[in-house]
């Protein structure tokens, strides 16, 4: 299976490294490793794109240790994006 990140995943990433050196590493090791055992199994849920349509992308939780959410789509057989990763407290991407 190959993972793609969106410039945003990537971007949230680089700030988690940057404010903790480590924890970008680690977050994306952690997601990595659960989507290539999970990918698919995780709840749907609507989020807004930015030309305001709705699409459904699948949300998992890493850890506790890890409270981020990650938001994923697959595109074709064995390729997953990541689209965006946020801490479990920031205000999430899904609607309501």
């Amino acid at each position: 299976m190959r993972i793609r990140w969106t410039e945003e995943a990537v971007r949230f990433l680089r700030e988690q490294e940057e404010t903790s050196p480590g924890l970008g590493r680690r977050i994306l090791l952690e997601v990595e490793d659960r989507l290539l055992r999970f990918a698919g199994v995780h709840v749907v849920v609507p989020i807004l794109d930015e030309d305001g349509t709705v699409r459904h992308v699948f949300r998992m939780f890493l850890s506790r240790k890890l409270p981020y959410k990650v938001y994923y789509m697959m595109t074709e057989p064995g390729v997953v994006v990541v689209l965006a990763v946020r801490h479990a407290r920031q205000r999430p991407i899904e609607l309501a």
